[in-house]
């Protein structure tokens, strides 16, 4: 709702700069915030509670734009060279708070880029030359510092060793995937738009499917369109600018998934901006004086034009309306994504894990041996067995060597097992799950960390934690601090480290403790992210263990 509001903003001050005037400025903006609001595709990142990251970023990019559109309007109207202050702080509180919040929202400076290039430096009579300087520095400078940080020494490429796709694969796909995007804004469906889409075609190579040189040469010819005819209809050159910029950090070079539609949470305001901009494009032009035959001709065509608007906005609106109701609850949302995504992975790891959350631990069996069968070779479906076994005895497991084989050669894939290992020490640690034993469980679980497909990060460190507390819930500290003794402090978090101290501790082992704490100081203290959420941990354990010290030669020179 708050990004509704700062959307309304954006867009009232984007109008003034276009032209509207009047009230025509307040239809055109609610127009801009409804839409968006109320745009189908975002609903899997409105109800998705974990990309409240993509909400907050997308927070302090509206409020960024908000400032700078304020403080150049306000500069315009009086010449008060506060207007670049206020636009100069905007952005400043934007860029921080954005990527505190996600790393994307260092895209601030391309939205504000495109804003003031294609809508308001045309309109700048005052200093125009001042605020070219300020453009380059605010909105062009940080994220060119960006993508040379990305692609200094290609070390992007190393991610790509965990995916299941090459980096010219990714290229080749995206060009498919953001033609997917932009029809879901402007033509949405139901059966198109889900959480899950790991099942999306990898492009192979142009032709491989074909729709990938179709889709390269849709791009081109769209772009050359939009240029060519920026005069006559800026709104296209705009909203193609916005979109394909805000997809610059997330749909391009970088080894992440190929395909999620949270992704275009704050490039669908260009798209909608765009689309109302040209209803608004449209309508002056069926207003202009014209021949009597063409103003008798406006009396059918407005109510046709304005008939058909109404329609786009129900259409919207109701398939906004089904998407907020597969969000329900959990069987309606695994219901919608079997239907619309019924050769997803994920989806059916999915069902199967509610179908053991609601009891039916029969039929999740069978439908993880199901999946097994058709995605074979994945950790996570044995571990996902393994937890089924500890929820009931009658559940059949695959053998010993099975088990090895997987857990220890088996494919990347997100979950690696890590979280359903997290599920059984969950139930162990309560007393249940006898058929296994804790040192069957870590024995699975060290298989599973010498998994190559397994990042350095991450689910290993996870698995790593999961050790060291398995030792701790049976009162062996010694052998959970020497699981971590055994591996290098560059290869581990600083979560994992604190939790070596506080079991080091816990033994009164005081100098080892300490001396690890210097160890991560002169790691970690540099590292001005890790150590401002870290250090507090560290630095009262540091107190305390001093404190005890001296209160402990105090006492030894009174006994003296």
């Amino acid at each position: 709702m708050i990004n509704g509001l700062l959307l309304y903003g954006c867009a009232s001050l984007c109008a003034f700069f276009i032209g509207v005037q009047g009230n025509k400025r307040v239809l055109f903006a609610a127009l801009c915030a409804f839409l968006w609001l109320f745009l189908p595709l975002n609903t899997t990142t409105l109800f998705y509670v974990v990309q409240r990251m993509t909400l907050l970023a997308g927070s302090f990019t509206l409020l960024g734009m908000l400032g700078f559109l304020y403080g150049i309007m306000i500069h315009q109207k009086t010449g008060n060279k506060y207007g670049f202050l206020i636009a100069s702080i905007s952005m400043g509180a934007g860029y921080l708070f954005g990527v505190l919040s996600k790393e994307n929202g260092v895209m601030l400076g391309v939205f504000v880029g495109v804003i003031y290039l294609l809508v308001v430096r045309n309109n700048v009579e005052k200093n125009r030359r001042l605020w070219d300087i300020w453009a380059v520095i605010f909105a062009l400078t940080p994220v060119l510092m960006l993508f040379t940080y990305i692609v200094w020494d290609f070390r992007f490429l190393r991610g790509y060793g965990h995916r299941d796709f090459t980096f010219a694969e990714r290229i080749l796909t995206e060009s498919r995937a953001l033609w997917d995007y932009l029809l879901k804004i402007v033509f949405p469906s139901s059966e198109r738009i889900n959480i899950y889409n790991d099942s999306y075609v990898i492009s192979k190579g142009l032709i491989e499917p074909v729709m990938t040189i179709v889709s390269i040469f849709s791009w081109v010819a769209f772009i050359i369109f939009a240029w060519v005819y920026r005069s006559r209809f800026p709104f296209v050159w705009f909203g193609l600018a916005w979109f394909l910029g805000g997809h610059l950090l997330e749909s391009t070079v970088l080894p992440l998934e190929l395909y999620f539609e949270h992704r275009n949470y704050v490039p669908s305001v260009g798209i909608i901006i765009a689309l109302v901009w040209f209803l608004f494009f449209v309508w002056k032009k069926m207003e202009e004086p014209a021949g009597e035959n063409l103003i008798s001709a406006s009396k059918v065509v407005k109510p046709v034009f304005l008939s058909l608007s109404l329609i786009f906005f129900i259409y919207q609106m109701s398939i906004f309306y089904i998407e907020t109701q597969t969000w329900k609850n959990k069987e309606t949302l695994n219901m919608a994504a079997l239907l619309d995504r019924p050769d997803s992975f994920r989806v059916n790891q999915a069902a199967g894990g509610y179908l053991a959350g609601i009891g039916e631990i029969k039929q999740a069996t069978y439908m993880f041996y199901a999946l097994d069968k058709r995605w074979p070779g994945h950790p996570s479906t044995y571990a996902y067995l393994l937890y089924l076994q500890c929820v009931s005895d009658n559940v059949i497991i695959p053998s010993r060597e099975k088990l090895e084989k997987r857990f220890l050669t088996g494919l990347h894939d997100d979950l690696l097992g890590s979280q359903m290992f997290e599920k059984i020490h969950a139930i162990k640690q309560k007393g249940a799950c006898p058929k296994l034993s804790w040192n069957d469980f870590r024995y699975w679980v060290s298989l599973l960390m010498q998994n190559p497909s397994m990042p350095k990060y991450g689910p290993k460190q996870n698995l790593l934690k999961l050790l060291m507390i398995s030792y701790v819930t049976e009162g062996n500290y010694s052998a959970a601090v020497s699981v971590l003794d055994e591996i290098e402090l560059s290869d581990l978090r600083v979560s994992t480290i604190r939790l070596k101290m506080e079991i080091l501790m816990k033994q009164n082992r005081d100098n080892e403790a300490l001396a690890l704490i210097q160890k991560v100081k002169e790691r970690f203290s540099k590292n001005i992210r890790i150590w401002q959420s870290q250090s507090h941990y560290f630095i009262e354990a540091e107190k305390e263990l001093l404190l005890k010290k001296s209160k402990v030669k105090r006492l030894f020179d009174i006994n003296s």
